[in-house]
């Protein structure tokens, strides 16, 4: 096994000289049967649908990277993730027609966020914990009216609410989407599901007299236990190979490296099940990642042997991720072929991150995987 410091991680792909389009017997992915609601069709639940359909459908790498609200979803955006990285804290971007932004007397400054009016008997505010290097965790709570903020932040930051407080969220690591269907409507809920978690459901809590309710969840795939278990057998063959070189992580201290890499091996291949059209970017270009193996290979027989096994596995799991896109996506052979390559490649880099210095790198093309159209 390789020591585990050079596999650190994050950024993009080599030049396979792909052309700028695929061409494909009908639309990728067509008919597109992800994501799926399950549960009531009430509005809000639809407008949740829509939202997940775009970006389902669109290059974002994660289901849970900020989106612009379609233009046929009937409510307005009101609170959300400022960005998609938000690991420096304050991650919330609020309007403030709806929402005072009230500070929680904590270092570094954090804030709740405190609905004007309220709807009804309750109003929504949500707190920021900061948790180190990792960002910040969210609660999301319903406050009954007449309850002064002075009391709900005191037991925000104890971790201990109130009477009159009810928590529907607890330390989730993404803020909660909130949106208000009209001009005068009451507030609802997306939470966008937790980043270490492959293409998470999401949960929409919609309002009723005395607080919010779980109405629905948006599901963007099967329920498997990993990732991988979405591909074909021979895929699933290379990735235990893959897998075993990256070391087991043990003893690496609180910033996980391996571990955070394995989440995002996941996550690469998630998307190339269910989203191969997404930007899947990985930190070394090919030549990099060929060298760093070789060299590892060379320290003992039995990373020689493991490294000849996945040389000789390769070629049968691109065999299998273009069959697997001919029957899935209905890709046409050609197209299958050069897209089981392209995304191949992509997600055996993904595996490492061999430091390459401040110098910078263009290891990304452009994924030329035509975006469904439904």
């Amino acid at each position: 096994m390789p020591a585990p410091s050079p596999f650190i991680r994050l950024a993009a792909a080599a030049c396979l000289g792909l052309p700028a389009a695929l061409a494909y017997a009908q639309p990728p992915g067509a008919p597109l049967s992800w994501p799926r609601l399950d549960g009531p069709a009430r509005p809000e639940c639809a407008d949740a649908l829509t939202i997940a359909r775009a970006v389902f459908d669109s290059r974002a790498s994660w289901q849970y990277e900020p989106q612009p609200v379609p233009k046929d979803v009937a409510s307005v955006q009101v609170l959300q993730a400022y960005a998609l990285d938000i690991s420096g804290g304050g991650g919330v971007e609020a309007d403030k027609g709806t929402f005072d932004e009230l500070p929680l007397g904590e270092q570094p400054p954090r804030s709740m966020y405190w609905q004007k009016h309220p709807q009804g008997a309750y109003r929504l505010a949500i707190g920021e914990t900061s948790y180190g290097w990792r960002g910040d965790l969210y609660n999301l709570y319903t406050v009954d009216k007449g309850l002064a903020p002075a009391a709900v932040i005191a037991g925000h930051n104890e971790d201990k609410p109130p009477a009159g407080v009810s928590v529907v969220v607890r330390h989730e690591w993404r803020p909660p989407q909130i949106y208000r269907r009209g001009a005068d409507g009451p507030l609802w809920v997306l939470t966008v599901g937790q980043p270490f978690r492959f293409l998470d459901h999401w949960t929409v809590y919609v309002p009723e007299a005395d607080g919010l309710q779980q109405a629905c969840t948006i599901r963007f795939r099967p329920d498997v236990k990993a990732a991988i278990d979405l591909l074909p057998k021979p895929v699933r063959a290379l990735e235990a190979l893959l897998d075993r070189t990256m070391g087991s992580g043990m003893g690496e201290g609180t910033l996980h490296p391996t571990t955070r890499l394995r989440n995002e091996v996941e996550d690469a291949w998630a998307n190339a099940a269910m989203r191969p059209w997404a930007n899947i970017v990985p930190y070394n270009d090919r030549a990099t990642v060929d060298a760093g193996l070789a060299t590892w290979a060379e320290a003992e027989p039995s990373n020689g042997a493991l490294l000849r096994a996945i040389r000789r596995q390769y070629p049968r799991a691109e065999r299998s991720l273009a069959q697997y896109y001919r029957t899935r996506f209905h890709a046409a052979p050609d197209a299958a072929r050069r897209q089981a390559a392209y995304l191949l490649d992509l997600v055996y880099r993904h595996h490492y991150a061999f430091p390459h210095g401040d110098a910078p790198t263009n290891v990304a093309d452009a994924n030329p995987w035509p975006q469904p159209r439904r």
